[in-house]
């Protein structure tokens, strides 16, 4: 969350995440979804969200305190300034560098992400998934 000038109170600061792996179809994804409400953790091997970055930037004024709409709506745990949420937002995003990261449970991390748009026409279940992003790292 912002804590001065014109965004104060406004969430801006995301983490981004993609699916662990393409979902069969929107009833799988329903299920991820539903889970997530319930607060519940993801088993191993099934299908789940896992971030890949934070992004804080990228985002008019307009579109962020439309975003930050759709978060308050959607937050199923707060940690002080910290939201957990049922995701429902695609974002296009674009990035310096794709890297092997110990620190991510996805094992990557986009290098200065930053929004480019919101894909308002997208549903959740077409965001990318991790062997996507897998494919474009080179190998070392």
């Amino acid at each position: 969350m912002s804590r001065k000038g014109r965004r104060d109170g406004v969430c801006n600061d995301y983490t981004l995440a993609v699916w662990s792996r393409p979902p069969a179809d929107a009833q799988e994804v329903q299920a991820v979804l539903e889970a997530i409400s319930r607060r519940e953790a993801a088993l191993p091997d099934t299908l789940q969200l896992v971030p890949v970055a934070r992004l804080g930037a990228g985002l008019g004024e307009t579109e962020l305190l439309a975003v930050d709409q759709v978060v308050r709506a959607t937050t199923v745990q707060k940690f002080g300034p910290v939201r957990s949420l049922r995701p429902s937002l695609v974002f296009e995003v674009c990035f310096e560098a794709l890297a092997a990261s110990a620190r991510h449970k996805s094992g990557v991390v986009l290098r200065q992400a930053r929004v480019l748009g919101l894909c308002k026409d997208q549903p959740v279940h077409a965001a990318d998934a991790l062997p996507q992003l897998q494919g474009l790292m080179r190998p070392d």
